[in-house]
């Protein structure tokens, strides 16, 4: 083509698009003079009560502008609610500004919009107790008004399937929304949520550049009361195929308020870096931290995919006395000032695992650590791991804490304590085995585990070194406590319920101990219940150059549980444990008991009231204290007498034996068969012992059988084989001791006169046949004389 003509046709096309764009131009000005956008609200209201069947008022003016943006500026619009709904309008706004950039939307197709504006949004959101919401008929669901079926909404073309344009396609200069407020009312779950002063900020939105958005609102809530302000700012980033984000520099403020809150006001501060890659699965958050109740938590958690994670946090307590309001009043918050805790984490939700490699507590001078490993995490998390805490001083601890010490009759236990231990465990179950628990001088070593925590299944195998229990009382008080009367003593009854519930196997072992001031060896315990029989046995020890068994059993299945106890006391040395156990030993010698005894019901009293069964002791080479029968005995004899009282004797009474059965009956103790043995006694008693009303009524018989020796025996020389009667009766608290020699001593000079008028009997019996017999032989005598006289004569 010559150069002339295609100049004249560059010319020509010149003078077309310039024509074009003038005609253009003339048409958008005709527009803006000819044109009024007011002059078709009606129009407008119309389609879309047509379109929704809801009412739209356009109460403000309308605004258009053309170049160089499309704009359209509304001034307060608002749009009807739902019926059944009240009158207020579902949604009011102020203002609303839009602009759109003309020439790239005709020339590129491409979609750039200034900063949109929506100023004083009020939205109400409702739903009503049958479960409709005020915005059912706009998403087509028919909405219930209680007046009839709902009206059919108008039939709609279906759209066509032409995508959203492309992000490079759309620019926009921003979101601005002022002073907004969302109210959402639900009375079928009784909430109500108003977002009030609601300020929304960003800059240009033009993916795949960062955008930065500021939100501001307060938020109310009347389930349950609260009051909050929320501040967010960060840089949103995200890519055109919208599978990569980023919230850069994000940072969170929530301060509030609400008597159900643990602390109020409550403020939390939250910063922190997130990327997410939805293609790849996955996610990152990093230079996490987050600030509440004085706390500082840091670290960072990832997730690559998603289904797998780790993370590393720390916690440190930077203003202890931010959580004085949930400690309790005695406990100083200070305390805890430096306290942390660090955790190590991984998991694999496709394998269901996870590790806890590393967790560290330090607090109050507590060092905790501990390990662990779980398995089913999603279906049936299972975990085992390690736990240890480090030695301290729980006294120490607890004045750091401004706890008050226990009063403790030694002031140095509770000086040292440590634990050990490896755990696995369920929803259901937990198991702990390697158990090392220190406390002072005492080691206790074994296993426990707890089933089905519903109804607790509980086994346990337990050893403890040696521990004396009587450190770790109170002092002893000069003043008994006052027994328990009235219906703190009817309040004290066993606990049937628990007691039917459990399911207990266990074992303890204790080397030594000491308690109530008793000392015992070799201990085993074992214990057993289900289906609300109970049982501890065998039940052994070594005590005082003796043993000690027993069998003990609970039955609990009936309305009134019965117990059964099977006691053995064998060659203890009873003198040496009483004046341990109360400080003075009423008896003491070589002890040997048994008792088989029954008893039912919950209360004190009754199981008393209740208690059968027999019991027998035999005891070796011993005394009774309380009572010196050879004192008593000397004392009475030499009132009679009208002599002066023998000098005080220790109430004591030397035994070389001493034995005894007894049968209970509904808590009554009877004997009939007490003897007692010593070098000058012998004595034997029946009586009975009234538990139930604490009183006794016994009756004693003593023989003195050697007055050569004993206690001061030739002064009994008088009683000597004759019976003595003693009686002891009244309340536990103060019986009397009865003796009357009279009624002995008279019986014996009635013996002696007896037996005096048998010598005397005997002497004269005995006179009176010697008299004869010498009368007799002087008779034979003299008549010899006279024979022998006769004879003489007749021979002379």
């Amino acid at each position: 083509m010559p150069q002339s003509s295609r100049s004249k046709l560059i010319r020509y096309l010149l003078y077309t698009l310039g024509g074009g764009l003038l005609l253009v131009v003339l048409g958008l000005v005709a527009i803006l003079v000819f044109v009024d956008p007011n002059d078709y609200k009606d129009e407008i209201t119309g389609a879309v009560h047509e379109a929704t069947g809801r009412e739209l008022h356009l109460d403000g003016r309308l605004e258009l502008s053309i170049f160089p943006w499309l704009g359209l500026r509304l001034n307060q619009v608002s749009l009807g609610n739902a019926p059944g709904f009240g009158a207020a309008p579902m949604a009011s706004v102020q203002t609303v500004d839009i602009h759109l950039r003309l020439l790239p939307l005709l020339l590129d197709k491409r979609l750039e919009m200034s900063t949109l504006l929506l100023r004083g949004l009020q939205l109400n959101l409702a739903r009503r107790g049958d479960g409709t919401s005020n915005w059912d008929d706009l998403l087509g669901k028919p909405a219930a008004t209680g007046e009839g079926p709902a009206a059919t909404p108008p039939a709609t073309t279906p759209p066509t399937e032409a995508g959203p344009p492309p992000l490079a396609a759309l620019a926009i200069g921003g979101i601005q929304l002022e002073d907004a407020r969302i109210v959402w009312d639900d009375a079928q779950a009784g909430q109500r949520i108003t977002i009030d002063d609601l300020q929304l900020e960003t800059g240009e939105l033009a993916p795949p550049e960062p955008v930065d958005i500021r939100l501001a609102m307060d938020v109310a809530t009347a389930q349950p009361a609260l009051r909050n302000h929320l501040e967010l700012t960060t840089r949103l980033g995200m890519d055109e195929a919208l599978n990569h984000f980023t919230l850069g520099d994000l940072e969170l403020a929530l301060d509030s308020e609400g008597e159900v809150l643990p602390v109020s006001p409550l403020s939390l501060r939250l910063a922190a870096q997130v990327e997410a890659d939805l293609a790849a699965q996955q996610a990152s958050v990093t230079a996490l931290r987050l600030d509440l109740l004085g706390s500082r938590l840091t670290g960072e958690a990832r997730l690559q995919p998603w289904s797998t994670g780790s993370t590393r946090l720390a916690l440190t307590l930077e203003d202890p006395q931010a959580l004085a309001g949930l400690l309790p009043p005695e406990l100083d918050a200070q305390a805890l000032s430096k306290s942390s805790l660090t955790l190590e984490a991984r998991w694999n939700l496709d394998k269901q695992t996870a590790q806890v490699p590393s967790l560290a507590l330090r607090a109050a001078g507590l060092q905790l650590d501990a390990q662990a490993e779980a398995t089913h995490i999603v279906d049936a998390p299972q975990a085992s791991g390690h736990l240890a805490l480090a030695e301290f001083s729980p006294r120490e601890l607890l004045a750091k804490l401004g706890i008050a010490v226990p009063e403790t009759s030694d002031p140095a236990v509770l000086g040292k304590a440590a634990l050990s231990l490896d755990f696995i465990g369920s929803g259901e179950a937990i198991a702990v085995d390697g158990l090392r628990l220190l406390a002072d001088d005492t080691t206790l070593k074994g296993k426990a585990s707890v089933a089905n925590f519903a109804q607790p299944a509980i086994r346990y195998r337990l050893a403890v070194d040696a521990i004396d229990l009587d450190r770790y009382l109170p002092p002893q008080s000069e003043t008994p406590p006052p027994a328990p009367a009235g219906a703190a003593g009817a309040a004290a009854q066993l606990p049937l319920e628990p007691l039917r519930a459990l399911d207990v196997d266990g074992r303890l072992t204790v080397g030594k101990l000491k308690a109530a001031k008793a000392r015992l060896a070799d201990i085993l315990l074992v214990f057993r219940a289900k289906d609300g029989q109970l049982r501890l046995h065998p039940a052994q020890a070594r005590l005082y150059e003796g043993s000690y068994s027993g069998d003990i059993r609970l039955d609990a299945r009936g309305e009134l549980p019965v117990i059964s106890l099977g006691e053995r006391i064998e060659n203890v040395h009873a003198g040496p444990l009483l004046e341990d156990v109360l400080g003075e030993a009423p008896i003491s010698g070589t002890a040997n008991l048994s008792a088989d005894l029954t008893t039912r019901g919950v209360e004190p009293k009754v199981l008393m009231a209740n208690l059968d069964g027999q019991a027998r002791f035999h005891f070796l080479d011993g005394a009774v204290s309380g009572i010196n029968i050879g004192y008593l005995l000397r004392k009475a004899q030499a009132k009679l007498r009208g002599q002066p009282e023998p000098p005080e004797e220790a109430a004591k009474t030397d035994f070389a034996e001493l034995s005894a059965s007894a049968r209970i009956e509904k808590g009554v103790v009877s004997n009939k068969d007490l003897v007692a043995k010593s070098p000058l006694l012998r004595v034997t008693g029946e009586g009975i012992v009234d538990l139930p009303r604490e009183r006794l009524d016994y009756r004693l018989v003593a023989r003195v059988v050697n007055t050569a020796t004993g206690q001061a025996g030739k002064d009994l020389e008088q009683l000597k084989e004759l019976p003595i009667p003693i009686r002891i009766k009244g309340p536990f608290a103060d019986p009397k001791i009865s003796l009357d020699l009279k009624p002995v001593l008279d019986a014996k000079a009635k013996q002696v006169i007896e037996k005096k008028k048998q010598q005397l009997k005997k002497k004269a019996d005995e006179a009176v046949i010697r008299e004869r017999e010498r009368l007799k032989e002087k008779a034979k005598e003299d008549a010899k004389k006279e024979l022998d006289k006769a004879l003489k004569g007749l021979f002379r």
